[in-house]
């Protein structure tokens, strides 16, 4: 290795000269998205930076920011009309949002899990950050996972399991086992022992989590029993030929669990069109608590999600990364809040 002793403040090109890398490499190292390089590469540029006594320029820094940043999220979705998803739509202006207020732009792009590719993500190589909600199977997860964890660009991911293979993402999700335990247990002590849950057809680590907590507070009550209803597209024509067809089979649920406002919205609709009335018959329950929840006539008992939260926390953990060079903290959880109703409530 060549000895470099500059009497000057030493720069990236002196580092890259005195470590044999290119400047781009050495940019790597420095801002933290060095994951792609060779170890050895990346040791030798440590070296350099060592024996150099390399500072990074802040000033630099803070003029890149004023020029702008490029951010981008990724939402991994079978709906093309994805958007529409008031859970999306609420966490992509949080995000949104909070990096306009700080003079930054985003990039949004959909994908259905089955036209997921090493291209797609590729085209985000150049990204100083990257965003994913991602829906689908886990192993469907984890492949676009590992494809976009590969380009070595920090990586916020949403309602996603914590991830310990990743060494620049961090994970920020709410708390949505602890939503399921509570929803459950409030139709428990009112009483419901035959309870269904109602779910989309299309996977999300999110719901998954919900069903999760919906089972552990049923799982304590020793007579109660639960069954899953898959409920397609979650369109109400959908929602309606499922529970159609479980209502004319025995024995009638005492509570019907929604994993989400719209599922429990249609559940709403269809029992009311079957001749039984919420909560006499059976109790009703959602999960978002979205404004249309407050429409409806029972106001449906629900979960206050913390999505427009989620992206704000997304993009402030985001620009944090960008300025000091690494994630403050691997995982952030936010709380979530019951929301009682009339829905489970009888008179």
């Amino acid at each position: 290795m060549q000895a470099v002793r500059p009497r000057r403040a030493p720069t990236l090109d002196d580092v890259a000269r005195q470590a044999e890398v290119s400047r781009t490499s050495v940019s790597m190292v420095v801002n933290g998205t060095a994951q792609r390089l060779r170890p050895e590469t990346r040791h030798r540029i440590e070296d350099a930076i060592r024996h150099l006594n390399y500072r990074p320029n802040k000033a630099a820094r803070d003029l890149r920011f004023s020029r702008g940043v490029t951010v981008a999220i990724v939402v991994m979705d079978n709906s093309p009309a994805f958007m529409g998803a008031p859970f999306t739509a609420h966490l992509v202006a949080g995000l949104c949002n909070r990096l306009s207020a700080e003079g930054q732009s985003l990039t949004l792009q959909g994908i259905q899990p089955d036209q997921m590719t090493q291209a797609h993500s590729e085209r985000y190589a150049q990204a100083d950050g990257l965003c994913l909600l991602l829906s689908g199977k886990e192993d469907e997860r984890d492949r676009a996972i590992e494809s976009f964890g590969s380009l070595g660009v920090p990586i916020v991911l949403f309602q996603e399991r914590p991830r310990r293979d990743l060494s620049d993402c961090c994970v920020i999700r709410q708390m949505d086992r602890e939503g399921g335990r509570m929803i459950a247990e409030d139709v428990l002590q009112s009483g419901a022992r035959t309870i269904v849950i109602a779910l989309p057809a299309q996977s999300w680590y999110s719901v998954d989590e919900r069903v999760r907590g919906m089972r552990d507070a049923i799982a304590k009550v020793p007579d109660a029993r639960v069954e899953l209803l898959p409920c397609g597209d979650e369109s109400g024509l959908a929602v309606a030929t499922a529970l159609d067809r479980r209502l004319a089979s025995a024995p009638r649920p005492d509570a019907i669990l929604g994993t989400n406002d719209r599922i429990a919205i249609a559940v709403l609709n269809t029992v009311a069109k079957n001749g039984l009335t919420v909560p006499d018959d059976i109790r009703v329950t959602g999960f978002n608590g979205f404004d249309p929840r407050d429409l409806q006539q029972p106001t449906l008992t629900s979960v206050a999600s913390a999505a427009y939260q989620l992206g704000v926390a997304g993009a402030e953990s985001l620009l944090a990364r960008l300025q000091t060079g690494s994630f403050a903290a691997p995982e952030i959880t936010l709380p979530v809040q019951l929301l009682p109703g009339n829905s489970t409530r009888r008179a």
